[in-house]
């Protein structure tokens, strides 16, 4: 499968890169502070365990690359669970950090035979799985970082492979276990990247076609985008002659107010029966 080189996987251990390094073919750009490993099409960075150290490195490599703000991170690796059994793929719609109770929300794509599930950042190894989500180390630092370099929620997603659960502890997992999980998941991944990278490059299109005027007036948060693009998406569709734009908007103080106008003008061009 052919990617366009816009992607960065930060995981955490080298085991849950080296099947990755394998299959890509890739090269190794720089040992320190953080394994960077590249070729055109993907780059991937080894962080260490812990959010201190995937927030670092994920501050590192952007500033390393130079990369563009469309620029898609990942963060790829193993994960608990109470239930799940070992080698469950999940896409993960909300991040806690156990410590802080801070909230984030990474951009979400679901897969066939891949679950959506919560995750909370601990700061140490959990063998009581307490809670119905995730347990991993990194990814409450994955996205911190992402946010405080601005990165849009659009383009961090958080991907994990369940690896230990209340039947098989996190101090059964062998370095012979992760690769064998990440392995069999080569084409989820695969699968995954390609989404992000449509679903990004359509956001970006959209804006471009709407103009930074809109986005410079109005925040729109990434749910609110999405609602914005489908209505227009109707709204063209149901009215071919009138732009969009040429509804009256001086009135709207929010995004909430703009997208609230976009619906009450399709309800008016809705046929009524």
């Amino acid at each position: 499968m052919q990617l366009t080189g816009t992607t960065t996987l930060l995981v955490a251990l080298k085991a849950e890169a080296q099947p990755l390094i394998d299959h890509y073919r890739l090269k190794s750009v720089q040992q320190h502070p953080f394994p960077i490993y590249a070729n055109e099409q993907l780059k991937i960075v080894i962080t260490g365990i812990g959010k201190c150290p995937s927030a670092a490195a994920l501050a590192h490599t952007a500033a390393f690359f130079s990369i563009l703000p469309n620029h898609i991170w990942i963060n790829f690796g193993i994960a608990g669970h109470k239930d799940h059994a070992i080698g469950t793929a999940v896409a993960v719609s909300k991040v806690i950090s156990k410590s802080s109770r801070q909230t984030w929300y990474p951009n979400l794509i679901k897969l066939p035979n891949t679950l959506v599930k919560p995750l909370t950042t601990h700061d140490a190894v959990v063998d009581d799985y307490v809670d119905d989500t995730l347990c991993d180390m990194e990814a409450a630092g994955f996205m911190s970082a992402g946010s405080s370099l601005h990165i849009k929620n659009e383009c961090l997603f958080v991907f994990k492979l369940i690896s230990d659960n209340k039947l098989s502890h996190a101090k059964n997992i062998t370095k012979s276990l992760v690769v064998e999980i990440v392995k069999t998941h080569i084409p989820t991944l695969e699968a995954l990247i390609k989404k992000a990278e449509m679903r990004v490059q359509d956001a970006r299109n959209f804006e471009l076609e709407l103009g930074s005027e809109l986005f410079e007036k109005w925040h729109f948060s990434q749910t609110q985008k999405s609602q914005l693009r489908e209505g227009i998406r109707r709204f063209k569709a149901l009215d071919k002659q009138t732009l969009w734009q040429d509804m009256e908007l001086n009135n709207c103080a929010t995004a909430k107010d703009v997208i609230e106008n976009l619906n009450r003008r399709l309800q008016k061009l809705l046929p009524k029966f």
